[in-house]
């Protein structure tokens, strides 16, 4: 069963007992839903406790658990396409059609007023097994085992015996097993002789033997009061080693009782644990001895066969009186919230914001407005002493700020829930986020912003029926170069154009390659789009036959962005790498328009990525942004060599961008701190071309 589960929830659809193996009878409401029904079965037999989980891409989840044959059905169902996942006990889980993962899984199409036949076999599978001891070697049973896949798709649970065994059966692939014996902290199997997990690989028919046992143990004891040395109780002690993964760490955690004492029986023998104290009745935390930081927390190192004791005392509380100023007139700001050590307050036209009950000791401090007009300023520092209210005033600079009105452009009323995205200079992917939204008036405060020239992107996605625009000086418009220009200045505030919103149209068409052949799963869009963001306006994604429908945008001459998801490069419509040179396609409002896309070849830019020191990075990818533009215009991930393929629409100018991922590797622009003063490389229009990266 997924862990997944615990974070869905039903939205109430009907689910039938079926009493009989076999066909099922359609279940459907009328002609408005459909319905799932089928069998699953293990090995080719009924499995008492199999269950099936069903999804969708809208957050519909339910869960069905399947009769004595096998059975199934889930009626009432909206039409669209469904995720169908299988599981049994001691059993591995697996997506419809035979899939080993949710990302590979077939979806299942319900149709309105029909019932959609799903018939599952249980997939081929290995064993894990072994069996579990404590420090002696005497068997631990009642233990929790869980054996789990390193994409997070396979999470296998079960126990172990009264002799200390376990056994589950898992498909094949890599896992790791961990271990949770009743009392104990969680313990992960790791290679011998270091704190790496243990790696462990299932065929199928055979047997992998993952035996464990656990290392020796100490207790840990102690008793945590209130700043004035009386009992606190219903206080939470944990126990953990920072910076370790926490199946690998040996957690441990008590609660006070009402003397203020806490015991925690069995802690793996070991240097470098930290204990927290987290004070629900004060809503403080801290860690021994007496810091407010995890950093400075004291070492404690577990003994076995031996109890560690560990008294500490609550810091107490104070206050922080919090004023702000505008940093250019010095006047008192009225308006603003502030916040500290999770208490967080607002102003409310007072000029002050005092947070009480803040944890005594070196505490940060973080103000904003809600009005647009300032730039969030840096945190402060605040030294709080028990029982006294410490001052600090926040210099908070004006910035600009752009007014607009949504309305609908033929009948003028207010739209609400409109999302505007200010752009400046010429990059145009998409942001994180919904930007700032129109209220029940239509209007928008966009701000605070810095000095400079914006346009202003228009989003209608919340709105259903509207197309998104460039907000132009009379309406809307497709390209980034005819929207119209809004300048700023900082402290001042701006009436932009208003927003006149059309009605949407569709574009669909297909994507082939410069052979003609279709191209499937390739990302169509309105604009670029971060590599690692993944976020987009407007969007669509190639079926199997390379078909695509992309909805919402305005009547308006739209540019697509392709990212074909191959080999091929990314490319703008017309085969060109600049979004300022891209072919457009004419969208009709309430209408579809068909815009077949054919693929550039483009060219390879190949090479290595080392660090300074000339060492080889072996993890990461290497980004492309156009010069002329500024858009990411293509990504290469970074061979386990250190080696690098990327391909390019040819006759452009880029910069590199190497993204590692891990810490210990370098990161950074290639011949620069920046995108300003990173090298440009010519990338030329029928030739691949070779350049090894040394970055920082």
């Amino acid at each position: 069963m997924s862990p997944r589960r615990r974070a869905r929830f039903a939205l109430g659809a009907l689910i039938l007992a079926v009493p009989l193996a076999g066909v099922a009878a359609p279940a459907y409401a009328a002609d408005s839903t459909g319905s799932i029904s089928g069998t699953f079965t293990v090995d080719g037999q009924a499995s008492f406790g199999a269950s099936l989980e069903i999804t969708n891409t809208s957050g519909f989840f339910d869960y069905v658990d399947l009769d004595v044959s096998g059975a199934f059905q889930v009626a009432d169902l909206a039409p669209g396409q469904y995720q169908l996942e299988f599981s049994y006990p001691n059993g591995p889980s697996q997506w419809y059609h035979g899939k080993a993962s949710g990302g590979e899984a077939d979806p299942v199409t319900v149709v309105a007023g029909q019932d959609t036949r799903v018939d599952e076999q249980s997939l081929p599978t290995g064993t894990v097994a072994g069996t579990l001891t404590d420090s002696s070697g005497s068997p631990m049973s009642g233990a929790f085992v869980n054996v789990t896949s390193p994409d997070g798709w396979q999470n296998l649970f079960t126990s172990t015996d009264a002799s200390g065994h376990y056994s589950v059966a898992a498909l094949p692939g890599s896992y790791t097993v961990s271990f949770q014996p009743q009392q104990y902290p969680e313990l992960r199997a790791t290679v011998p002789g270091s704190s790496q997990p243990a790696t462990y690989t299932v065929a199928v028919g055979a047997t992998t033997t993952a035996d464990e046992q656990l290392p020796p143990t100490g207790t840990m004891s102690g008793r945590f009061t209130t700043a004035d040395g009386q009992p606190a109780s219903n206080v939470s002690v944990s126990v953990y080693l920072p910076g370790v993964d926490y199946d690998a760490s040996g957690e441990g955690s008590a609660t006070t009782d009402d003397n203020g004492d806490f015991t925690l029986p069995y802690l793996y023998a070991g240097a470098g644990y930290v204990v927290e104290f987290s004070d629900w009745n004060t809503g403080i935390t801290q860690w021994a001895y007496g810091a407010v930081n995890e950093a400075d927390a004291a070492d404690v190192t577990i003994t076995a066969g031996t109890d560690t004791v560990v008294n500490d005392r609550a810091l107490g509380a104070g206050s922080i009186a919090v004023t702000a100023k505008d940093s250019a007139t010095g006047k008192s700001i009225a308006d603003f919230c502030a916040g500290s050590d999770g208490h967080e307050a607002c102003s409310n036209g007072t000029g002050q914001v005092v947070l009480t009950g803040v944890r005594a000791g070196a505490e940060s401090v973080y103000a904003y407005t809600n009005d647009a007009r300032y730039f969030q300023p840096d945190d402060r520092t605040a030294t709080v002493v028990a029982g006294q209210t410490a001052s600090v005033t926040f210099a908070m600079t004006p910035g600009a700020t752009i007014d607009t009105v949504v309305k609908d452009a033929a009948t003028g009323a207010p739209v609400a829930d409109v999302c505007v995205v200010p752009y400046s200079g010429t990059k145009f992917a998409a942001s994180d986020g919904f930007g700032y939204c129109s209220d029940s008036q239509g209007v928008v405060h966009i701000g605070p912003l810095a000095k400079g020239s914006y346009r202003l992107y228009v989003g209608a996605e919340r709105t259903a029926t509207y197309g998104d625009q460039w907000l132009g000086a009379n309406g809307g418009v497709g390209t980034m170069a005819a929207a119209q220009v809004v300048k700023v200045n900082a402290g001042k505030e701006v009436t932009a154009p208003p927003v006149r919103l059309d009605h949407a149209g569709t574009v669909t068409g297909a994507v082939t390659d410069a052979t003609g052949h279709p191209v499937a799963d390739a990302l169509i869009a309105n604009s670029a789009s971060e590599p690692g963001s993944g976020a987009t306006y407007r969007s669509s994604v190639t079926d199997a036959t390379g078909h695509y429908t992309v909805t919402g945008l305005g009547p308006y001459a739209w540019p697509l962005f392709v990212n074909p998801q191959t080999t091929v490069p990314w490319q703008w419509t017309g085969g060109v790498a600049n979004y300022a040179k891209a072919s457009t396609v004419a969208v009709n409002a309430g209408a579809t328009v068909t815009a077949n896309v054919g693929l550039a070849l483009g060219v390879k830019l190949t090479g290595t990525v080392r660090g300074p020191d000339g060492t080889l990075d072996t993890s990461g990818r290497v980004v492309a942004y156009n010069v002329a533009s500024g858009n990411p215009i293509g990504v290469a991930e970074l061979n386990s060599d250190g080696t690098y393929s990327l391909p390019l629409i040819g006759s452009q100018n880029v910069k590199l961008r190497f993204e590692a991922y891990q810490e210990s590797e370098h990161e950074g622009w290639y011949g620069g701190t920046d995108f300003t003063s990173a090298t440009p490389v010519d990338v030329p229009a029928h030739k691949n071309l070779s350049l090894n990266l040394t970055i920082g």
